[in-house]
Order: structure tokens, then sequence, then C-alpha cells
């Protein structure tokens, strides 16, 4: 997947995937959606809306590919959309994800890869 030459780091794929939140705000798991992902960050419709510049931790699962229980990434909100319009699905987050390992690196690399190239 190569970067973009605009905005955004890396093409951006549609998806549909389960995730855990754990926030500096509340200790407590949250469930939440991730409906966009790259190799740099990800869209999240989550259960509150947070602050710009905000970190948290992400867990997820990738379907494929993904042998170790879960793949958990440290992230901080770039950008947070509160959900307010009747039209809006839930509050959603903008994610920038840190320090990713090269083994989750790859591992979703290689699942957002279009398929003809997997």
């Amino acid at each position: 997947m190569q970067p973009h030459s605009d905005t955004r780091s890396f093409d951006r794929r549609s998806v549909e995937l389960s995730c855990e939140i754990i926030t500096n705000r509340c200790d407590a798991i949250q469930h939440a959606w991730a409906t966009d992902l790259s190799l740099s960050g990800a869209w999240l419709e989550a259960p509150e809306a947070m602050c710009a510049g905000e970190e948290l931790v992400i867990c997820m699962r990738p379907p494929i590919g993904w042998a170790l229980s879960e793949m958990m990434l440290f992230a901080t909100v770039a950008r947070s959309h509160a959900g307010l319009r009747a039209t809006d699905p839930a509050p959603g987050l903008a994610l920038r994800f840190l320090d990713m390992r090269p083994l989750e690196r790859d591992t979703l690399a290689r699942w957002l890869a279009p398929r003809s190239s997997r």
C-alpha cells in the first residue's frame, strides 16, 4: 500500500471491525466499531467524542492473517465528531496510530492489501 500524495499518509479501506478501546477518561473497556482503516490510523464510531490529542488504546483482531489473541495499538485522536445530527450514526474519532510494531504493521498491510495482491 503506497502513501498518498495529499494529506493522508496511506490508502484507507472501508471495514466493519469490532474493537475495544481504553481511554484516559475511563479505565473500563468500551466497545467501538472501526469503519475505516489504514496503516496510519482508523475512523471509529465510538461511545463518546474525545478531544484532539487525547491518547487511547485500541484492541482489535483482523479476521485474516492474525494468529495472536488481538492487536493492541496505541493511538492519538486526530479529529473528533460529536455525532449531534440525526443522520450521524454515532460520535466518531479519527485516530492516528502510534509506534506500531513491525509484526502488527506487516499483518495489517497484508490484510488491507487489495485481494489481487494477497
